[in-house]
């Protein structure tokens, strides 16, 4: 959905003290004035492609008008504008797998109840809604869904998505019509119940910040976006990227080629451009590299032993290393890409 720009009022009380500086300014004038986005240079990369992405959101004649300022202004449309300010910028993107490489989490996995009891707290909500249901009922009837997709599709490539199958048992099973952020709050219920203890390792969140300002940074995570967004959001860690990749949203699982594939469309840039890091090393460090994608393995003594690797390859760093991750960056980026 389209986000206008500020208006002169939102500016004055959202920037007070550089508002007369930003009103001034040609472009930011003309965006508080007409509520259109129009691309202009922002000091980081995240809001620069925030703004390009939000440019998108516009209907056409929104567009039009935006590109006949855009010519009178910079000499050049919003395209080629975004195009002359993103070369200025770093061209490296990196992908980052999230769980057990950034965030440590205890999962459902490990015990099972703690899943119907996910089920449960969702279900104790719907009363809200006047909705009567147990959370193993509701948990019957999601599954059921969530089979149904798998009989069409291997689990071994496909990953269904949580959100869109929650969104159908609450609409065709139970008659119930809610908002996108309604279902994503009921969802994140769910999680919080069904999972233990969720936080960063140590060091993610200085790395994190660090890495912002010289490359573009994306997840690139297998899980479901509808309840990892706003763990990202309670961290304080999704400001640092400018793109989120879920392979719930994507539709493929990690260990498929066909999930970096989509991945490098999303994000615009070439294999050889690309850093993939992550600590599943089937499907962070060989699925990328089928793609001559560069990566980065992070050793977690949890997840490690999953993976019969005799010797630990060059691209490796321990998790209790994690703040070394900038320079091995930099000289992985230096080396010629082998796989080429």
């Amino acid at each position: 959905m389209y986000t206008p720009p500020y208006s002169k009022e939102e500016i004055k009380k959202n920037y007070p003290k550089i508002a007369d500086k930003l009103l001034k300014d040609p472009a930011h004038l003309w965006r508080a004035e007409t509520g259109i986005e129009l691309i202009h240079k922002e000091p980081g990369i995240k809001e620069q492609i925030r703004i390009w992405e939000n440019w998108n959101k516009m209907t056409k004649a929104q567009k039009e008008k935006s590109d006949q300022k855009s010519l009178e202004l910079f000499k050049m449309t919003n395209i080629e504008h975004h195009k002359k300010i993103l070369e200025k910028h770093s061209s490296k993107v990196i992908f980052f797998d999230l769980y057990q490489t950034l965030l440590d989490v205890k999962l459902s996995t490990s015990n099972p109840g703690h899943e119907i009891r996910g089920w449960d707290a969702f279900a104790k909500e719907l009363s809200k809604y006047n909705k009567k249901i147990s959370g193993l009922e509701f948990q019957k009837l999601y599954v059921k869904r969530r089979d149904g997709f798998y009989s069409n599709n291997s689990k071994e490539i496909f990953h269904h998505n949580l959100f869109k199958i929650t969104s159908n048992v609450l609409k065709e099973d139970l008659r119930l019509k809610l908002s996108k952020e309604e279902i994503i709050e009921l969802i994140y219920v769910y999680r919080e119940a069904s999972r233990g203890h969720l936080r960063l390792y140590s060091g993610v969140f200085n790395t994190l910040s660090h890495l912002s300002k010289e490359y573009i940074l994306s997840t690139a995570s297998h899980t479901q976006g509808s309840f990892t967004q706003p763990e990202l959001y309670k961290l304080d860690i999704e400001k640092f990227f400018s793109y989120f990749i879920y392979s719930s949203d994507i539709g493929y699982r990690k260990e498929s080629v066909k999930f970096y594939e989509q991945a490098l469309e999303i994000v615009g840039k070439e294999a050889t451009d690309c850093m993939m890091i992550g600590d599943n090393y089937d499907a962070d460090v060989l699925a990328p590299q089928q793609l001559n994608i560069r990566s980065i393995w992070i050793k977690n003594h949890i997840t490690s032993n999953q993976h019969l690797i005799k010797k630990d390859p060059p691209n490796t760093l321990n998790l209790e290393n994690f703040e070394k991750l900038p320079e091995l960056i930099k000289n992985e980026f230096e080396k010629p890409n082998k796989s080429l």
